[in-house]
Parts: C-alpha cells; sequence; structure tokens
C-alpha cells in the first residue's frame, strides 16, 4: 500500500531512491519492535453500576487497545459503589483476561482515558503486557496497637547485577504513615526505585 502511496505522487518509479525506500521500511519495522518491546498498556473507564456489565465494558475496551496480547499486569480501581461486587467484578476481569497478576483498591474518585469521576458508580482498568517484566503484588499492613508494619510473604530479592525493583505504592494518605512506610522499603530493599 505505501508504494501506491508513492506511486500516487510520482508518475516515475525509476527517479525513487529505492535505498531511501527501504531503509524507511525497515525503520518502520524497528520502531514497531520497540514500542512492542517496551510494552503496550491501555486503560479503559465504565460508568456501570452493575459489575458485570462494567466488567463486560472494561474487557471490551481492553481487548480492542491491546488485542489478543498477553496481560502481565492490570491494575483496577472502583468507586466505592462497586465496593459489594468488587468480587464478581475481579473475577469477570480474570475469567476474561488473564492477567498474571491483577491488583486493586477503591478511590473516591477513579480516573483513566482523560476522565476523572468523583461521584457515582465508575471503575476503571489500567492493563499492560510488559515482556520480561515480573510483577509481585505486595501487601504492607500497619498495625496502630502494635506500632509496627508486617512484611508477610515479601520476597527476598538478589540483585545480581540486574535492575534494581520498581514498586508502586497504593496507600490511602490520610491514614497510611507515609514516611514510615518509604523508611521501610528503603531498609527493606535498598535499591528499589
Amino acid at each position: 500500500p505505501c508504494i501506491l502511496v508513492v506511486r500516487h505522487y510520482t508518475s516515475d518509479p525509476s527517479v525513487l531512491d529505492w535505498g531511501a525506500v527501504a531503509s524507511t521500511y525497515l525503520g518502520i519495522l524497528s520502531l514497531g519492535n520497540l514500542y512492542v518491546a517496551i510494552g503496550l498498556f491501555a486503560s479503559a473507564l465504565t460508568r456501570q453500576a452493575d459489575a458485570q456489565a462494567a466488567a463486560d465494558e472494561l474487557i471490551r475496551a481492553i481487548r480492542v487497545q491491546l488485542g489478543s496480547s498477553r496481560i502481565d499486569v492490570a491494575f483496577l480501581f472502583i468507586s466505592a459503589q462497586h465496593t459489594d461486587q468488587a468480587d464478581t467484578l475481579s473475577h469477570a476481569l480474570r475469567t476474561a483476561l488473564g492477567p498474571d497478576t491483577l491488583v486493586g483498591c477503591t478511590g473516591e474518585g477513579v480516573i483513566a482515558t482523560g476522565r476523572e469521576v468523583e461521584t457515582g458508580p465508575a471503575a476503571t482498568l489500567w492493563a499492560a503486557h510488559l515482556p520480561g517484566v515480573i510483577a509481585h503484588p505486595l501487601r504492607l499492613s500497619f498495625s496502630s496497637v502494635h506500632d509496627q508494619f508486617s512484611l508477610r510473604d515479601w520476597p527476598e530479592l538478589d540483585y545480581g547485577g540486574e535492575s534494581a525493583p520498581v514498586m508502586l505504592l497504593f496507600a490511602d494518605p490520610f491514614s497510611t504513615p507515609l514516611q514510615d512506610v518509604l523508611g521501610v522499603i528503603e531498609e527493606r530493599y535498598p535499591h528499589a526505585r
């Protein structure tokens, strides 16, 4: 199809520099491979009140964006109106999309696709295909009674010259002692970013 476009702009194909045309195709192919190697990302937002209808809408939108690519990690954010249906929603997403790792939380505001919803039912799903990345969900809990954190099931990481782990932290900014949490993470994983 690109050759047809080129021919449309020049009636004499012999004047084309075929080396330049071939290197352009190679560059486009290489750029596509680079994007695939880096990863593919998608996000979807639904305002559906019913959990199954919300899941169906999220699944369709993610599959449109990612096609049949494996989903390595997915983040589900739901409004308070979906709290009672969180199990149904997450089960439907796990069954249809099969993410290696699915984490989620509730929030006052749900954000995706350039929109923020602060009132009414809403759910958003961020999904990614990340070749070569290992996602390991961790849970940090704090006991105010014992004034300590629980790091149950946190792995021992041996960096061995590999890249340092990257951590994403989802926390309630009003009730989580963030400075203390960051101190615990720095102590346990000094090379983490």
